[in-house]
């Protein structure tokens, strides 16, 4: 999921965070990454093959009660 890792980078980038302020976060997208296979639409067409959607997984995780209480936790914390 390279577009997954690009935006985590940027986020810890921009966030000035220390990455051991993440551990929360970290593992409840884990937990929730286990639980849910990446969505993928269906193509009807064979030669194109099926689509991930990994922009639509990365809504679905910020938007897991888990991992919406971390990013509370989070903006609590960032000034």
């Amino acid at each position: 999921m390279d577009q997954g890792d690009a935006f985590a980078s940027a986020v810890l980038q921009r966030s000035q965070l220390h990455p051991d302020e993440l551990t929360g976060l970290i593992d409840a997208v884990k937990i929730f990454s286990e639980q849910n296979p990446l969505p993928v639409v269906r193509s009807e067409n064979l030669a194109d093959g099926d689509k991930t959607l990994p922009v639509l997984f990365c809504t679905e995780v910020i938007y897991d009660s888990a991992v919406r209480t971390e990013i509370d936790k989070l903006r609590a914390n960032y000034h």
